[in-house]
């Protein structure tokens, strides 16, 4: 009986053979010289190590045909695959696969093993498998008895493209170091799970700052400086990032139009003036400011400001976008339209989209409208220029606040016309009869003699105006009016005294009162009565109550046939029926009716010439002749 034979495949060294076809044969011969020979049994010796593998290129796709990473391969190295019994590919769901799991995608099969497999991410069944981990498994089964079960290798399907929202805050900004919108803040929001790269361009598309982002893009600011740190130049420029994921899915999104400005932008504030006074009298009422804006592109808003000396904002002026004016034009009211004194800056403030805020002030502007503080006492309250040593001058005793800032003054006095009028709201002829005038402060006093610079004196017993002004440098004028009371004026002629006044009022072509205002009547009264009182002072002498007029004829230029006509028929007779009326009043008044004669001289002894119309006037007069007793 036959025993087993067991070769371990090595030859009679003990040396292990090569690979390859080894036969087995058994002969016999017996001792009777028999023989026999089995057919030969062959034997394959393959003990080479195999390097089998396999790998998996990508290891994540995205089977949405869209011509990217559509497909992966599954590449496999099985060395002499004719010695298979089997093998077997399959992708599991799952990172993990669980007994009993049934494959989503298989291939199987002896020796007719390929290199390479491609998946398309669809089912034995062909349907699309949704996204998500599998495993792929490789089994390698050789007829040597070698078994290759290989480590499942990950791979993902993933179909969805990355997700991006993006947003820029401020498009415009000035990177000046103003500390106002010197940055701009890039805002990102992505889903977490995918890298990204993003890059700043200018107009040109040159990348002048670039970006990257591990497992989820990040929100940042850019300073408007390029890669080496250095501020990149005024324009346009762009954002855009990126992202392409291990399934080959992209997704990106840019932000065009932001703006990089760092010019810092001026401007300027003149006014036209440093004083006003708003009081509506024509002079220096309002302040014109001039506003130069050297950069209008992106203005935002303006504000024109008035701020009065404690930093308080009282009126202004305002606007958005570019529409700075030039000129502005205040009335130095505030928003209430009321009038502050007080001293103003005018500030213009400019606001930029970028940004920026550019700002200037003006001078300062005094706003004043209260007219200088002046006083005016005169003295004495009767005037009385006759040379007689009493109440011969005229004193204007002026008082003014030194700090008023008198800048120039006047002080004149006018004479009235005497008008035969029923009324004294009638408008009656006025004259300047004195001037001074002068500039800074007025002197502290002003004496007068009574005379015009003609040489002219005072009417008796009439009444002069005086008005005084004066202006600071805003113009505001002080306008003060009195009256001088010019005394009886009792006035030497030759080995005379006379006399004059124009001043008494009657009724037009009447040697009376009747019709004339009360006040009139009164004031005729006191004239005569206070004529009255002086010639009581002179007891020794008699009066002659003259009456004068003018001839109407010499004023116009008539015939002489006319004039004496006038003359004789109209003037002589009223002037003396004036004089007589005169005469009774002072008697009347207590002068002794021995002491006076009447006379009417009509137009025979005028004081004016007639044809001057501003003082003719004066020719129409009652005159008190003074005759010295022999």
């Amino acid at each position: 009986m036959l025993a087993d034979v067991i070769w371990d495949g090595k030859d009679q060294s003990g040396k292990i053979v090569s690979d390859g076809a080894y036969y087995y044969e058994l002969r016999s011969i017996d001792e009777a010289g028999n023989s026999f020979i089995l057919p030969r049994q062959q034997i394959i010796v393959d003990a080479t190590q195999k390097n089998a593998s396999f790998k998996v290129e990508p290891i994540a796709f995205s089977p949405n045909d869209d011509g990217v990473k559509d497909l992966i391969y599954l590449n496999v190295n099985a060395p002499k695959p004719d010695t298979l019994l089997s093998y077997s590919l399959s992708i599991f769901a799952g990172s993990k696969t669980t007994g009993g799991q049934a494959p989503v995608r298989s291939w199987k099969g002896k020796t007719d093993i390929k290199s390479q497999y491609v998946w398309d991410g669809m089912t034995d069944a062909g349907l699309k498998v949704p996204d998500g981990y599998y495993s792929a498994y490789l089994a390698l089964e050789y007829a040597n008895g070698d078994i290759f079960n290989f480590e499942p290798i990950q791979i993902l399907v993933d179909t969805v493209p990355p997700k991006i929202s993006i947003s820029a805050d401020p498009l415009l900004f000035s990177p000046n170091g103003d500390g106002i919108k010197d940055t701009v803040t890039i805002t990102q929001e992505s889903e977490p799970g995918d890298d990204w790269s993003g890059r700043i361009r200018s107009a040109s598309g040159a990348t002048v700052r670039s970006y990257s982002w591990k497992g989820q893009a990040k929100s940042f600011t850019w300073d408007g400086t390029d890669l080496n740190g250095k501020l990149v130049p005024n324009g346009a420029y762009s954002y855009e990032v990126v992202s392409v994921d291990v399934a080959g899915n992209s997704a990106s999104a840019s932000i065009k139009g932001i703006t990089v400005d760092a010019t810092k932008p001026r401007v300027f504030v003149t006014a036209s003036d440093n004083g006003i006074s708003p009081n509506d009298d024509g002079i220096r009422d309002e302040v014109s400011f001039s506003l130069t804006v050297e950069n209008r592109e992106g203005v935002e808003s303006w504000r024109f400001s008035l701020i009065d000396s404690k930093g308080v904002e009282r009126s202004f002026f305002g606007g958005s976008d570019s529409d700075v004016p030039t000129r502005l034009v205040w009335d130095g009211r505030d928003l209430h339209g009321q009038v502050i004194e007080d001293t103003f800056t005018g500030k213009l403030v400019v606001k930029y989209l970028k940004g920026d805020i550019a700002d200037a002030t003006s001078n300062k502007i005094v706003v004043k409208i209260a007219p200088p503080q002046v006083e005016i006492k005169v003295r004495p309250d009767y005037f009385s220029p006759d040379d007689d040593g009493v109440d011969d001058i005229l004193t204007f005793q002026i008082v003014a606040d030194k700090n008023a800032g008198i800048t120039e003054w006047k002080l004149e006095v006018l004479e009235t016309a005497i008008v035969e009028s029923a009324t004294l709201q009638e408008s009656k002829p006025t004259r300047s009869f004195m001037l001074w005038s002068g500039k800074g402060m007025p002197p502290l006093q002003i004496t007068w003699n009574g005379k015009s610079p003609k040489g002219e004196l005072v009417e008796s017993a009439t009444d002069y105006q005086f008005e005084f002004s004066c202006w600071d440098a805003l113009g505001n004028q002080t306008k003060i009016k009195g009256i001088i009371a010019v005394d009886v004026l009792v006035i030497r002629d030759g080995d005379r005294l006379k006399i004059r006044v124009p001043s008494i009022v009657f009724r037009a072509n009447h040697a009376d009162f009747i019709g004339l205002d009360s006040e009139i009547v009164a004031r005729n009264e006191k004239v005569v009565a206070r004529i009255a009182q002086i010639l009581g002072k002179f007891p020794d002498y008699r009066i002659r109550v003259e009456g004068h007029g003018n001839n109407v004829g010499k004023m116009l230029g008539y015939s002489a046939s006319r004039i004496q006509q006038e003359e004789v028929n109209e003037l002589i007779p009223l002037s003396t029926e004036r004089a007589e009326v005169v005469r009774k009043m002072l008697v009347e008044n207590g002068v002794d009716p021995r002491r006076l004669t009447v006379v009417g001289l009509g137009s025979s002894e005028p004081v004016v010439p007639f044809t001057d119309v501003q003082n003719r006037w004066k020719n129409r007069r009652v005159e008190f002749v003074l005759i010295k007793n022999q």
